[in-house]
């Protein structure tokens, strides 16, 4: 019977970035703050408009985005009527804290 060969050093674990697929486009999840989620619950999508920081010369944040967000009906008092916002400088959340995004489960 042969016996394998040990490996010499232990298979490095994989480290994959959280942002790797945070591009223009990528339809996300916007967890509204207690005063927008007032009438409607979150969460709601939203589509990524700009990752990373929005003004030039300043250093990239991982994570921070500009967001479109589908506002649903009812809409939150003080949207104005209009069902898409735009709101600039989102940080990520994992556990949905409020005014946060996160990626949609799969």
């Amino acid at each position: 019977m042969t016996q394998k060969p040990a490996a010499d050093t232990p298979p490095a674990v994989e480290q994959s970035d959280p942002f790797a697929g945070l591009v223009p486009g990528r339809i996300v999840w916007y967890w509204p703050t207690a005063s927008e989620a007032h009438y409607v619950p979150g969460p709601w999508a939203a589509l990524v408009a700009l990752a990373g920081n929005s003004r030039e010369g300043e250093e990239s944040q991982p994570g921070v985005v500009s967001l479109i967000v589908f506002l649903p009906e009812p809409l939150p008092v003080g949207a104005g009527g209009d069902p898409v916002e735009r709101y600039r400088q989102i940080s990520y959340s994992a556990d949905g804290d409020p005014g946060s995004w996160s990626w949609p489960k799969r």
